[in-house]
């Protein structure tokens, strides 16, 4: 009974042959942290990868049906008599991270699918335009917004005419039928009524909105019964959108129940967490379709020394004879502008970038400039102009981020993902401690969060703290690549494991030694055996 229970608590390995083995016999020990070292060529990595997790993983596969097996490549048997007490291996080794161009830090960790998550549970999408929130209004939640206004307020209940109706006249007589008789003009509190004088001259459906209703605020259920009832014919005659004009506050206030900024009138996909995956079309860029690089007009090709000025030719497409009018323009407009053309490109202001790029005045910009060569593209001058500046650059439409706009423009306390995801990791570890969320949010989210500060906390501890979610996998070093797989393995929770590590250690600072043998010690404590290849 006795010599059952030491063998279920060891890894016996007897007459192990493979490589350079010679009938090789060991036992390590479960749940313990063991180290295999020794000269180049001793048979460090054999005795741990291509015989105990060989061995291991060979097992696996057997388990598996018949079915699954034809589908996975037919593994050898190790040279060795038998291993006795081998749990479940996972063999974490030093090799080349993946090529693959989408895989990140973040989504190699599955740090970004608990991002997403996140965000598309609790955050909260900005208009771009005009800064506002966006959200879906009924006549219930407009009416409590009014009824918190001061009593005696006068406000207007309106709607407006949909911007595709050209017949306004024709339109207005529909709604005449339907007792809608007047109109308040924009920017303005008098009514007039088309029934005795007649919609304005040349009015366009964008000159006025349809008056509901006009009444008084007053904290009464009364009130708040008509008024909420005014508010759904609006919404309804409003195609979904209806606006609130204060007279006593001379404001007015938008409302839609689609899910856009009632102000600008710019619609928005709600939040889910598929919106803000770049592997999914949905959420991808549909410009550089989730890669954040696109094939374009590449600045540093076009502006190869940026310690250059305007005026000493730093626009390499215009130095040429061909197209030094076009410079001469640039300069003579930017003269114009106050634009500093004797100041080196890199020192110059977004703004006077924009009209470098972008133009003004009378100049075109370079990217009408590159517009112009591209339309005429039938000769052959203009396509080897085009090819020369071309190169994979930052995509201009998602600035890099590889998201739709709708997925760039949602913030949780100011944060959005694509800001969140180049931060280096110990600055969005402390993002996580210091948000503040309302307690609605924390009942939605706690686990999220609970799950987000565990995985970022391991690879801060593990000496990673410099890497940002955003950094490519195929950038990795070998050791870096090791320590995200150790750092997810250890946030997968895993228990009675073996895992196989190769050299670990490689590549770091000998202060971060520690903290890679911390991690070790956390994850042999979840109750899992360590061999690790040094």
């Amino acid at each position: 009974m006795t010599q059952r229970v030491v063998k279920e608590r060891v890894i016996a390995v007897k007459g192990a042959r493979q490589h350079n083995l010679k009938n090789f016999d060991v036992n390590i020990l479960h749940n313990k942290l063991t180290i295999i070292t020794g000269l180049s060529g001793s048979g460090k990595s054999t005795l741990a990868f291509d015989t105990i997790y060989a061995e291991g993983q060979r097992r696996f596969v057997e388990s598996l049906s018949s079915y699954a097996r034809q589908f996975l490549e037919q593994m050898a048997k190790p040279e060795v008599d038998s291993i006795t007490g081998l749990p479940p291996a996972i063999a974490i080794e030093q090799k080349t991270p993946t090529k693959n161009p989408r895989s990140t830090v973040g989504t190699s960790t599955e740090i970004y699918d608990y991002l997403r998550l996140l965000y598309g549970r609790i955050g909260k999408t900005i208009c771009h335009n005009c800064g506002k929130e966006v959200k879906k209004d009924s006549p219930a939640t407009v009416a409590d917004e009014l009824m918190e206004l001061a009593s005696g307020t006068k406000i207007y209940v309106m709607f407006p005419l949909s911007p595709q109706v050209t017949e306004v006249a024709k339109e207005m007589k529909r709604y005449h039928e339907q007792g809608y008789s007047r109109i308040v003009l924009k920017g303005k509190d008098d009514i007039i009524d088309i029934e005795q004088e007649g919609l304005p001259r040349k009015a366009s459906s964008q000159d006025f909105y349809v008056l509901v209703d006009r009444l008084a605020i007053e904290h009464t259920e009364e009130l708040k019964s008509r008024l909420i009832e005014s508010l759904e014919n609006a919404f309804k005659n409003g195609g979904g959108r209806l606006v609130i004009r204060s007279i006593t506050g001379k404001r007015t206030l938008h409302f839609s129940r689609h899910y856009e900024c009632a102000e600008c009138e710019i619609a928005y996909v709600e939040p889910e967490p598929r919106l803000f995956s770049f592997n999914n079309p949905f959420g991808a860029c549909p410009k550089c379709q989730g890669f954040g690089r696109t094939i374009d007009i590449d600045e540093n090709l076009v502006v190869p020394d940026k310690s250059k000025s305007l005026i000493h030719n730093a626009i390499h497409p215009f130095r040429g004879p061909t197209y030094s009018k076009y410079d001469r323009l640039m300069i003579s407009e930017a003269n114009r502008l106050g634009i500093r053309t004797s100041s080196p490109y890199e020192l110059l202001s977004e703004q006077e970038l924009d009209f470098i790029w972008k133009g003004g005045g009378s100049f075109f910009g370079i990217n009408g400039f590159f517009k112009m060569i591209e339309e005429k593209n039938q000769k052959i001058q203009n396509r080897i102009m085009l090819s020369r500046y071309r190169g994979f650059t930052t995509c201009k439409q998602c600035g890099g981020s590889r998201l739709r706009t709708s997925a760039r423009q949602v913030f949780i306390n100011g944060m959005n993902i694509p800001t969140l995801i180049d931060l280096p990791l110990e600055k969005a570890l402390l993002f996580f401690e210091t948000v503040e969320l309302s307690q609605m949010q924390q009942d939605i989210a706690g686990q999220l969060m609970r799950e987000l500060k565990w995985r970022l906390q391991l690879l801060v501890e593990i000496g990673l703290e410099y890497l940002t979610l955003g950094r490519l996998q195929q950038t990795l070093s070998g050791g870096e690549a090791q320590r995200i797989n150790l750092s997810t393995a250890l946030g997968s929770s895993l228990v009675s494991s073996l895992y196989v590590l190769d050299e670990p250690s490689i590549g770091m600072h000998p202060r971060d030694t520690q903290k890679l043998i911390d991690i070790l010690y956390k994850l042999r404590d979840l109750g899992n055996t360590i061999i690790v290849v040094e």
